[in-house]
């Protein structure tokens, strides 16, 4: 147990990270194909039904991005993605640590259906698995900080690229280089 991490009980701030990038792009996308069905495709052609389903479909993708939410509150770290469930890991309770052993390129979570991902597990057997593609990098960097005292501490098992995680150089967009 690491109770020595929390700080003599110093309450640190909410973090939270979205993705508002993804929830834009399927909005705009979703009133371009809209705007297609009623203006430019005539009622009943087979361009009619494909407009209207794919407009139909970006908004349900809107929602859904919408819902995505990584909470970093009161030592956890609380994920809700897409339709699963929330979980939650006790970062107080941290027993393993589990980064990517390589870079996640702009293409490979669309094409190939590859996530990489930086799970984490406590020692009640609660896991979460947070991947970062996509999120702004300033928020990102503020929630990988609060993460780095719990994940670095000396009894958490660390396996994959930690330190390139926590910098955020593992996700897209990666982190801008400094002149």
């Amino acid at each position: 147990m690491n109770q020595s991490i929390a700080a003599g009980g110093v309450r640190r701030p909410e973090i939270v990270l979205r993705q508002p990038y993804q929830a834009v792009i399927e909005l705009v996308l979703g009133a371009g194909l809209a705007a297609t069905h009623f203006l430019a495709t005539s009622r009943g052609s087979f361009w009619w039904d494909v407009t209207g389903g794919a407009a139909i479909g970006c908004l349900v993708v809107t929602g859904l991005a919408l819902r995505f939410r990584y909470r970093f509150d009161r030592d956890q770290v609380i994920a809700t993605v897409l339709l699963q469930s929330t979980r939650t890991v006790e970062l107080t309770r941290l027993t393993s640590v589990i980064a990517p052993d390589e870079r996640e390129s702009f293409l490979s979570p669309a094409i190939a259906g590859q996530k990489r991902y930086l799970e984490l597990r406590d020692d009640r057997g609660s896991v979460v698995r947070l991947s970062f593609f996509g999120t702004p990098r300033a928020q990102r960097r503020r929630f990988l900080a609060a993460l780095e005292p719990y994940v670095m501490a000396d009894s958490v098992y660390r396996a994959g690229q930690i330190g390139q995680a926590l910098s955020g150089e593992l996700w897209w967009p990666r982190p801008r280089l400094r002149s």
